[in-house]
C-alpha cells in the first residue's frame, strides 16, 4: 500500500494526461473532416492553415505514441517497479504539448496558448514524482 501512495501523484498526473490524449485522438479521427475544417478556420491566414491535414496527421502520431508509452509505462511502473518507458512517455508528451503551443501562438490563440500550460504543469509533476 506505501509502494501506491508513494506513487499517487505520478499516478494521477499520468492518468489525466492518458485520459486526455486518447480523448484527443478519438476526437480528431471520429470527425477528420470536421476537425480538419475548425483547425483551417484556427490557422487562417497563417502558413499552417496549408498544411492542417499533415499537421493533425502528426499531432495524432504524437499523441498516439505519448498514450502507448504512457500505457506501457504504468503497467511497467506498478508490475515491475520500472519506470524508463513512463518516463519517455511524459517527456513525449511535454513535447507534443510544445508543440501544439507553438500552434497556437502562430494562431495568435493567446487563451489557447495559455490553457495548454495547465496540462505542462501536470507533466511536470509527473516528472518531478517519477523516481
Amino acid at each position: 500500500m506505501e509502494f501506491l501512495q508513494s506513487l499517487m501523484p505520478l499516478l494521477v498526473a499520468t492518468v489525466f494526461l492518458w485520459i486526455t490524449f486518447t480523448f484527443s485522438i478519438v476526437e480528431k479521427l471520429m470527425d477528420w473532416k470536421g476537425s480538419v475544417a475548425f483547425y483551417q478556420q484556427h490557422f487562417k491566414g497563417t502558413f499552417v492553415a496549408s498544411i492542417i491535414p499533415i499537421s493533425l496527421v502528426l499531432v495524432v502520431l504524437l499523441e498516439l505514441i505519448s498514450v502507448l508509452f504512457m500505457s506501457v509505462g504504468l503497467y511497467q511502473l506498478i508490475m515491475l517497479d520500472l519506470n524508463e518507458t513512463l518516463f519517455f512517455g511524459l517527456v513525449l508528451v511535454a513535447f507534443t504539448l510544445l508543440v501544439l503551443l507553438i500552434g497556437q501562438r502562430i494562431a495568435k490563440d493567446y487563451p489557447g496558448a495559455m490553457s495548454l500550460g495547465v496540462y505542462l504543469v501536470v507533466t511536470l509533476i509527473g516528472l518531478i514524482f517519477i523516481h
